[in-house]
């Protein structure tokens, strides 16, 4: 009797327990960025939180739950039976609005019909729309000597900062080097010029900043003239001047030509515009008197109204100068060692600027061209 009873204690206690006394069920959840921003422009719209369900039996139905850190609930996902492999969550409370920026933790509860109520551990993700605070200058005070460019540069972001590109375009937009790199931006960008390439004289360098979820931020184009070594047979005066040109030396014949910027470009004629198929007959006598005399020399002045900042003023009137300095060359095949560019926003009106006609003539491109005698 009692080796029976022994023998009986003792396969009680050699039975092995249930399979998840070892290895217990487990539900978990994943998100493949911790950053989204639900704005709809096609890049990181939708939150994809992957679920791995581990050992359950039989599902009978889930709660995904969403709540914002002071902990109301936002959006709740149910389901019955089979859990999903992943669910996305496109921003959107429960009454289809879109949820403010910031940080929300995600739930996910289980309850299986043979282990109970499961939970995996709470996901925590960031909601951001709004592009990264970029900003972008030339350092005056940086050493000289290298060759190269100095900037001060700045990005701020509330999901931080993913990765950054400083492209350098010539005036009309074309590429002539890009610097990119994962992660922050520094506070001081170097470019040094390839000296085998031909520089066109004048351009802009822009940074443009993408954040952790998908937004992206540029910076205001910084003008930059390229400073090249100047021929010997081009007199200096014309070449780089601070407002206007210097009276050429006596041996020069001077003719000057002044162009309506709305003959050239069209009516309210912005950044961007292109010349018109008119101005060809304005600009063409211009042309063939340069290719008919090699000893001269054309100067491009830019000149507009008050209507805008002084910062905007300056960049305009550089635009439309540049866009006649690029048909004389580019178009026309004047050597551009020959042909002086400058934007002279409107500190050189022509009439008062309290009447459309005034405005409309101070919005005009001067074009000196210098003859030798």
């Amino acid at each position: 009797m009692k080796t029976t009873i022994l023998i009986a204690l003792l396969s009680i206690l050699l039975i092995p327990g249930p399979t998840w006394a070892k290895n217990p069920p487990s539900l978990d959840m994943k998100a493949a960025l911790p950053f989204f921003s639900p704005n709809k422009d096609g890049v990181q719209d939708v939150l994809t939180i992957g679920i791995t369900a581990e050992r359950l039996k039989k599902v009978s139905n889930w709660e995904f739950r969403v709540q914002d850190a002071a902990g109301s609930t936002k959006r709740t996902i149910t389901g019955v039976k089979t859990l999903p492999a992943a669910i996305d969550w496109d921003g959107l409370d429960d009454f289809g609005a879109a949820v403010s920026e910031g940080n929300y933790h995600a739930t996910l509860v289980a309850w299986d019909t043979k282990e109970g109520i499961l939970t995996a551990p709470s996901l925590t993700a960031g909601v951001d729309v709004t592009p990264p605070t970029v900003s972008l200058s030339q350092n005056k005070n940086a050493p000289k000597g290298d060759g190269g460019v100095h900037f001060l540069a700045s990005a701020v972001d509330l999901s931080g900062i993913d990765h950054w590109k400083l492209e350098f375009q010539d005036w009309g937009g074309k590429s002539l080097n890009v610097q990119s790199s994962s992660g922050s931006v520094p506070s001081n960008l170097l470019w040094i010029p390839d000296k085998t390439v031909d520089l066109p004289g004048r351009g802009v360098a822009i940074l443009t900043v993408a954040d952790r979820a998908g937004n992206r931020g540029s910076s205001p184009p910084v003008e930059l003239e390229f400073v090249q070594e100047v021929p010997r047979t081009v007199p200096r005066e014309f070449v780089a001047f601070k407002s206007s040109p210097p009276p050429p030396a006596k041996k020069y014949f001077q003719m000057t030509t002044i162009l309506s910027v709305s003959d050239l470009f069209g009516p309210d004629a912005a950044r961007g515009a292109a010349l018109r198929r008119e101005a060809a007959s304005a600009l063409d006598p211009l042309v063939q008197a340069l290719a008919q005399n090699p000893g001269a020399r054309a100067v491009v002045l830019g000149h507009v109204d008050t209507q805008k900042t002084v910062q905007d003023t300056r960049s305009l009137s550089s635009y439309f100068a540049w866009r006649a300095f690029s048909y004389f060359v580019k178009d026309k095949g004047i050597e551009k060692d020959r042909v002086s560019v400058k934007g002279l926003g409107n500190d050189v009106p022509l009439a008062r600027e309290d009447t459309p006609a005034g405005r409309s003539r101070n919005r005009r491109i001067e074009i000196q061209i210098f003859f030798p005698e």
